[in-house]
Protein backbone atom coordinates (compact mmCIF):
# COMPACT_ATOMS: atom_id res chain seq x y z
CA UNK A 1 0.00 0.00 0.00
CA UNK A 2 2.85 2.38 0.83
CA UNK A 3 4.52 1.74 -2.54
CA UNK A 4 1.24 2.35 -4.37
CA UNK A 5 0.74 5.59 -2.44
CA UNK A 6 4.25 6.79 -3.32
CA UNK A 7 3.67 6.03 -7.00
CA UNK A 8 0.36 7.89 -7.04
CA UNK A 9 1.74 10.93 -5.24
CA UNK A 10 5.19 11.24 -6.82
CA UNK A 11 4.04 14.00 -9.19
CA UNK A 12 2.65 16.24 -6.42
CA UNK A 13 6.08 17.83 -5.89
CA UNK A 14 5.64 20.41 -3.12
CA UNK A 15 1.84 20.28 -3.16
CA UNK A 16 1.55 18.93 0.36
CA UNK A 17 0.19 20.61 3.47
CA UNK A 18 -0.20 19.82 7.15
CA UNK A 19 2.77 17.52 7.75
CA UNK A 20 2.28 15.82 4.39
CA UNK A 21 -1.23 14.61 5.20
CA UNK A 22 -3.05 16.74 2.59
CA UNK A 23 -1.84 16.45 -1.00
CA UNK A 24 -3.45 18.79 -3.49
CA UNK A 25 -3.36 19.59 -7.18
CA UNK A 26 -3.58 23.15 -8.60
CA UNK A 27 -5.32 24.71 -5.59
CA UNK A 28 -6.81 23.90 -2.23
CA UNK A 29 -10.03 25.33 -0.84
CA UNK A 30 -9.64 28.03 1.84
CA UNK A 31 -12.00 25.92 3.95
CA UNK A 32 -9.62 22.95 3.68
CA UNK A 33 -6.71 25.18 4.69
CA UNK A 34 -8.50 26.50 7.77
CA UNK A 35 -9.61 22.98 8.67
CA UNK A 36 -6.06 21.67 8.39
CA UNK A 37 -4.86 24.45 10.67
CA UNK A 38 -7.49 23.46 13.26
CA UNK A 39 -8.88 27.01 13.28
CA UNK A 40 -12.49 26.28 12.46
CA UNK A 41 -15.71 25.21 14.09
CA UNK A 42 -18.19 22.82 12.48
CA UNK A 43 -21.79 23.44 13.52
CA UNK A 44 -24.14 20.52 12.97
CA UNK A 45 -27.23 22.60 12.28
CA UNK A 46 -29.50 19.53 12.57
CA UNK A 47 -29.21 15.79 12.86
CA UNK A 48 -31.85 15.16 10.21
CA UNK A 49 -31.11 14.42 6.55
CA UNK A 50 -33.04 13.55 3.41
CA UNK A 51 -30.12 11.93 1.56
CA UNK A 52 -29.97 8.32 2.69
CA UNK A 53 -26.33 7.87 1.63
CA UNK A 54 -25.06 4.35 2.25
CA UNK A 55 -21.74 5.66 3.54
CA UNK A 56 -23.19 7.94 6.23
CA UNK A 57 -22.19 6.78 9.73
CA UNK A 58 -25.17 8.26 11.60
CA UNK A 59 -28.92 7.70 11.57
CA UNK A 60 -29.85 11.20 10.28
CA UNK A 61 -33.46 10.72 11.43
CA UNK A 62 -33.90 13.36 14.15
CA UNK A 63 -33.79 17.12 14.20
CA UNK A 64 -31.50 18.09 17.05
CA UNK A 65 -30.39 21.49 18.31
CA UNK A 66 -27.35 23.01 16.59
CA UNK A 67 -24.29 21.32 18.07
CA UNK A 68 -20.52 21.68 17.93
CA UNK A 69 -18.07 19.59 19.98
CA UNK A 70 -21.01 18.13 21.96
CA UNK A 71 -22.08 21.65 22.97
CA UNK A 72 -25.64 22.71 22.11
CA UNK A 73 -26.25 26.22 20.81
CA UNK A 74 -29.93 27.07 21.09
CA UNK A 75 -29.42 30.57 19.72
CA UNK A 76 -27.31 32.03 16.95
CA UNK A 77 -26.05 34.65 19.40
CA UNK A 78 -24.67 31.96 21.73
CA UNK A 79 -22.83 30.32 18.84
CA UNK A 80 -21.36 33.63 17.65
CA UNK A 81 -20.13 34.27 21.19
CA UNK A 82 -18.44 30.85 21.14
CA UNK A 83 -16.77 31.65 17.79
CA UNK A 84 -15.47 34.96 19.14
CA UNK A 85 -14.24 33.42 22.40
CA UNK A 86 -12.05 30.88 20.61
CA UNK A 87 -11.12 33.26 17.76
CA UNK A 88 -11.98 30.74 15.05
CA UNK A 89 -11.01 31.73 11.50
CA UNK A 90 -13.70 29.62 9.83
CA UNK A 91 -17.14 28.12 10.38
CA UNK A 92 -18.87 25.32 8.53
CA UNK A 93 -22.52 24.33 8.60
CA UNK A 94 -23.14 20.61 8.37
CA UNK A 95 -25.69 18.08 9.52
CA UNK A 96 -27.83 16.33 8.73
CA UNK A 97 -28.84 18.55 5.88
CA UNK A 98 -28.66 22.33 6.45
CA UNK A 99 -31.15 23.07 3.65
CA UNK A 100 -33.84 21.04 5.46
CA UNK A 101 -33.81 23.81 8.06
CA UNK A 102 -32.94 26.67 5.78
CA UNK A 103 -34.24 29.50 7.98
CA UNK A 104 -32.16 28.23 10.90
CA UNK A 105 -29.04 27.94 8.75
CA UNK A 106 -29.55 31.45 7.40
CA UNK A 107 -30.13 32.84 10.90
CA UNK A 108 -26.84 31.43 12.20
CA UNK A 109 -24.98 32.61 9.09
CA UNK A 110 -26.32 36.15 9.43
CA UNK A 111 -25.47 36.30 13.14
CA UNK A 112 -21.88 35.23 12.50
CA UNK A 113 -21.53 37.91 9.84
CA UNK A 114 -23.05 40.48 12.22
CA UNK A 115 -21.15 39.61 15.40
CA UNK A 116 -17.87 37.97 14.38
CA UNK A 117 -14.76 39.02 12.50
CA UNK A 118 -15.60 40.24 8.97
CA UNK A 119 -12.89 38.03 7.43
CA UNK A 120 -14.17 34.77 8.92
CA UNK A 121 -14.54 32.13 6.18
CA UNK A 122 -17.90 30.32 6.14
CA UNK A 123 -18.88 27.23 4.18
CA UNK A 124 -21.81 24.82 4.07
CA UNK A 125 -22.08 21.11 3.32
CA UNK A 126 -25.20 19.99 1.45
CA UNK A 127 -26.53 17.13 -0.61
CA UNK A 128 -28.22 19.79 -2.75
CA UNK A 129 -31.56 17.99 -2.98
CA UNK A 130 -33.45 21.07 -1.76
CA UNK A 131 -31.24 23.61 -3.55
CA UNK A 132 -32.94 26.37 -5.51
CA UNK A 133 -32.05 29.84 -6.77
CA UNK A 134 -33.91 31.68 -4.01
CA UNK A 135 -32.04 29.88 -1.24
CA UNK A 136 -28.64 30.45 -2.81
CA UNK A 137 -29.36 34.10 -3.49
CA UNK A 138 -30.12 34.53 0.23
CA UNK A 139 -27.03 32.57 1.27
CA UNK A 140 -24.84 34.66 -1.04
CA UNK A 141 -26.37 37.89 0.23
CA UNK A 142 -25.69 36.78 3.81
CA UNK A 143 -22.03 36.14 2.98
CA UNK A 144 -21.52 32.40 2.44
CA UNK A 145 -18.01 31.88 0.99
CA UNK A 146 -18.21 28.26 -0.11
CA UNK A 147 -20.69 25.45 -0.63
CA UNK A 148 -19.75 21.78 -0.70
CA UNK A 149 -22.05 19.44 -2.60
CA UNK A 150 -22.18 15.73 -1.85
CA UNK A 151 -23.19 14.48 -5.29
CA UNK A 152 -23.11 10.90 -4.03
CA UNK A 153 -26.51 11.67 -2.50
CA UNK A 154 -28.00 12.58 -5.88
CA UNK A 155 -26.63 9.72 -7.97
CA UNK A 156 -23.78 11.96 -9.17
CA UNK A 157 -26.02 14.57 -10.79
CA UNK A 158 -24.67 18.09 -11.12
CA UNK A 159 -27.88 19.98 -11.91
CA UNK A 160 -28.33 21.56 -8.45
CA UNK A 161 -24.87 23.15 -8.58
CA UNK A 162 -26.21 25.68 -11.10
CA UNK A 163 -28.05 27.47 -8.28
CA UNK A 164 -24.75 28.35 -6.59
CA UNK A 165 -22.81 29.21 -9.77
CA UNK A 166 -22.03 32.91 -10.00
CA UNK A 167 -23.30 33.53 -6.45
CA UNK A 168 -21.05 31.58 -4.08
CA UNK A 169 -17.32 32.25 -4.69
CA UNK A 170 -16.11 28.69 -4.10
CA UNK A 171 -18.04 25.59 -5.13
CA UNK A 172 -16.64 22.26 -3.99
CA UNK A 173 -17.75 18.73 -4.69
CA UNK A 174 -17.15 16.77 -1.52
CA UNK A 175 -17.73 13.03 -1.63
CA UNK A 176 -16.21 9.94 -0.04
CA UNK A 177 -13.77 7.98 -2.18
CA UNK A 178 -15.91 5.12 -3.51
CA UNK A 179 -13.64 3.01 -5.75
CA UNK A 180 -16.55 1.74 -7.86
CA UNK A 181 -17.43 5.34 -8.79
CA UNK A 182 -13.96 6.39 -9.94
CA UNK A 183 -14.91 6.15 -13.63
CA UNK A 184 -18.01 8.30 -13.17
CA UNK A 185 -16.03 10.99 -11.34
CA UNK A 186 -13.39 11.10 -14.10
CA UNK A 187 -16.09 11.29 -16.75
CA UNK A 188 -17.81 14.16 -14.92
CA UNK A 189 -14.71 16.35 -14.52
CA UNK A 190 -15.32 18.50 -17.64
CA UNK A 191 -18.98 18.91 -16.65
CA UNK A 192 -17.92 19.93 -13.15
CA UNK A 193 -15.79 22.73 -14.58
CA UNK A 194 -18.67 23.94 -16.74
CA UNK A 195 -21.00 23.80 -13.74
CA UNK A 196 -18.72 26.20 -11.84
CA UNK A 197 -16.99 23.73 -9.52
CA UNK A 198 -13.73 25.16 -8.20
CA UNK A 199 -12.58 22.27 -5.99
CA UNK A 200 -12.98 18.52 -5.68
CA UNK A 201 -12.38 16.97 -2.27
Amino acid sequence: AEQKKLKLTQNFNNNWLFKNTKPFYNQISPGCQICGQGKWSCLFITGKCNGGCFYCPTSQLNDEPPTSQNLHFGTAEAYAEYINHFKFKGVSFSGGEPLLFFDRTLEYLKEIRKSCSPDIYIWMYTNGILADSEKFEKLAEAGLNEVRFDIGATNYKLDKIQFAKGLIPNITIEIPAVPEKKGIIKQLLPEMINAGVTNLN
